[in-house]
């Protein structure tokens, strides 16, 4: 089975803590490309895709920002990917070992938290598709799940 996760980003949203310490200006978002699963869903499906921020910073220094990611079409628990009436569950992490959902909420479902400038800063996104019911019997095809937004917060 082949399945496509397509990851438009549909905005970026750039909140200055109460507190910064250094100005930043003029942030460019290089959006993911889409996550192509292409192995067989009994097993389990994994992927990755990456995105890049750069902004201007002035004031000299750096600073500490948190990266979000909403819940997309489904919660930060279940995100679900959607292809006419079938839908797959599936949830998007900050690790290779899929041991730290990637949210925009405290508690379980964690921002990604950072430290340093934001000169041409990457970010990898780990997606898995879990076996087993309801997943094993969606037909394969190209689902997806449009409502992902990315927040960056200093």
């Amino acid at each position: 089975m082949k399945f496509k996760l397509m990851l438009p980003i549909l905005g970026l949203l750039l909140a200055p803590a109460a507190q910064a310490t250094f100005h930043i200006s003029n942030c460019t978002l290089t959006p993911p490309a889409a996550m192509i699963f292409n192995t067989n869903l009994s097993n389990g499906l994994t992927s990755t895709t990456s995105f890049s921020v750069s902004c201007t910073t002035s004031g000299g220094g750096s600073g500490v920002y948190t990266i979000t990611l909403s819940s997309g079409s489904g919660t930060e628990a279940q995100r679900k990917l959607i292809s006419g009436s079938n839908v797959l569950n599936y949830n998007l992490y900050q690790d290779a070992a899929f041991t730290q959902p990637w949210g925009a909420t405290s508690g379980t479902w964690n921002a990604q938290t950072a430290t340093g400038d934001f000169s041409n800063k990457s970010f990898t996104i780990y997606g898995k598709i879990a076996s087993g019911a309801p997943n094993n019997s969606a037909p394969p095809g190209v689902y997806t799940d449009p409502s992902i937004i990315v927040t960056i917060t200093w």
